[in-house]
């Protein structure tokens, strides 16, 4: 099981994480709340996200 552990004055609080969308809507946006991997390839992210997308628009 996984717990949160959070060190208080009096002792230390242990708590189920509740697991929550990373994804949110802000006025018709899809927004990343989460965080990122370390040392993340952005650059090759958005270029596998561009490929994919001309390969939609290609086969319609």
């Amino acid at each position: 099981m996984v717990l949160e552990i959070q060190e208080q004055a009096d002792g230390v609080f242990l708590r189920v994480p509740t697991s929550q969308s990373t994804m949110v809507n802000v006025d018709g946006l899809w927004v990343h709340q989460g965080t990122a991997r370390a040392n993340a390839d952005w650059e090759g992210v958005i270029d596998e996200v561009r490929a994919e997308r001309l390969r939609a628009l290609g086969s319609n």
